[in-house]
């Protein structure tokens, strides 16, 4: 089977968990020559258009665009509110009372002075330490394609399902 990506793939233990911030900045040499580098959470499946979501960031100039998408459940998320302009005016991680449906997907597109944002801590937690900062300087993007969370065994089972009817 052939393949047109030439992935390489690198293994990263965490002897202490370090949080999903905390992982990212621990690995940042993989990045130290990009002036762009998408941030995806391992347990989202997705169809989403990189290349959409490219346009959307060289629109607009923040450190960072967050994709976006709209749930049933926004006391589950991290729920942003965004204004005409896509700018990202509020963000709240799991609140007791949503004031939008539109939550954080785990797809981020970011740039170099995203480490500007990072607090000096050991646990870095991007929900609660790091898009709370960015509140007023981050896009948020839409996303329309395939998106589920498979990090319970019920959304793997459904993706299961689901997955090869979108693929």
């Amino acid at each position: 089977m052939s393949s047109c990506w030439d992935l390489k793939v690198t293994l990263f233990y965490e002897e202490k968990l370090l949080g999903s911030g905390g992982t990212v900045l621990a690995n940042r040499e993989f990045v130290k020559n990009e002036e762009k580098f998408f941030i995806i959470y391992v347990d989202n499946l997705t169809n989403v258009d990189l290349n959409r979501m490219i346009n959307f960031d060289n629109a607009h100039r923040s450190p960072l665009t967050m994709g976006l998408f709209r749930t049933d459940s926004p006391e589950t998320c991290g729920i942003a509110e965004v204004n005409e302009n896509s700018l990202i005016i509020g963000f709240e991680e799991k609140p007791k009372k949503p004031k939008s449906n539109l939550a954080n997907a785990g797809i981020y597109l970011a740039k170099k002075e995203i480490w500007d944002y990072f607090p000096h801590q050991e646990f870095i937690d991007f929900g609660f330490d790091i898009l709370p900062r960015l509140v007023g300087k981050m896009y948020g993007y839409e996303i329309r394609d395939y998106l589920m969370d498979i990090g319970t065994i019920e959304n793997y089972n459904k993706a299961q399902e689901t997955w090869a009817i979108t693929a």
